[in-house]
Formats: C-alpha cells, structure tokens, sequence
C-alpha cells in the first residue's frame, strides 16, 4: 500500500484503470489528511477521472483545507466533477461553501442542482434558506425532494409540512 500511496502522490500512477484508481484512493484514504493536499493538486489534473476520484476522496477525508479548491471544482466542465465536489463539500461542512452551493442551486443539470441541496442541508447554513425554498419549485422532482429534506433539517417550514392534512376517514 505504501509503494501506491507513493506513486499516486508522485503523479507517477501506471495503472489508471477504475480497479488501479481504486487501490491507489483507498491507499490515500487510510493515510487521512496526510494526502489532503496532493488531492487538491489532483484536482486540476488533466484526467477527468482522477478529478473525480480525487474530490470523491476529499469527501471521504473531510479535510477542510481542501474547501476553496473544491469550490473551484464546482465550476468544472464535467459533470461529474461537479456533483462529486457538491457531495464533498456537503461532508466537510465548511461553511464557506455554502455561497457557491447556493450558486449551484442553477446548474442547468438536476444531479449537481441536487448534490448542492443536499450539501446544503448538512452544512445547515440558515443563508441557504430562501434558495433552497425556491429550489422547491424546481421542474425535478427529485431535487425538489432534495431541497424540501435540506429546509426540514434547517428547520425552515416546507410546504408538506404547511399543508393541513385532513383525515380520510373518521373514527365513530
């Protein structure tokens, strides 16, 4: 394990297949934070794969240093990237992403739209309120649902929990 953490932190991986990926990520998530920073380096890599792996890790690591660098990565032209960097984000808790999270409440694809929701709830940033009760009118339901979990932790209202329910049936 020693000799893959070595070698992906040097840039000087051979095997870039998704197992390779793999073995060398789990390598850099026993080591922790210790990795952090060749991580955030991967994360301008050419490779869209090892972006993506490399802010799937972060995530894992819950290293806060690596905010700033996957609040870039939420601008990136893969998709992907963006919703990997979301999730991280949304595990590391930092609450200087929850701006750029709010931002990404407009991706124009709904996994990133839903991915920043969801972020949004566990950083439980009460700024994030007003855009994710209007996420709440998304055209994707799932990212409504996504929105609706999010203001339920914050403990804003939502619209289920507005609507009186009346009884089906009554009890004689």
């Amino acid at each position: 394990m020693k000799i893959i953490t070595r070698r992906f932190r040097a840039g000087n991986i051979t095997d870039t297949s998704a197992a390779g990926l793999m073995t060398a990520v789990s390598a850099l998530i026993r080591t922790g934070s210790d990795s952090a920073d060749f991580l955030i380096r991967t994360l301008k890599d050419k490779s869209g794969s090892m972006r993506w792996q490399a802010a799937g890790t972060l995530g894992i690591i819950e290293d806060r240093r690596s905010a700033e660098a996957l609040i870039t990565a939420l601008s990136d032209d893969n998709l992907t990237i963006r919703v990997a960097s979301a999730e991280a984000l949304g595990a590391i808790r930092d609450p200087r992403a929850a701006k750029p999270l709010i931002a990404a409440l407009s991706d124009s694809n709904a996994l990133v739209r839903m991915a920043a929701a969801a972020a949004l709830g566990r950083i439980a940033d009460v700024r994030a309120a007003r855009a994710l009760r209007e996420a709440l009118k998304d055209p994707d339901s799932h990212v409504r649902a996504f929105a609706g979990a999010a203001l339920e932790g914050l403990g804003a209202p939502t619209l289920r929990r507005r609507r009186k329910l009346k009884p089906k049936c009554r009890i004689l």
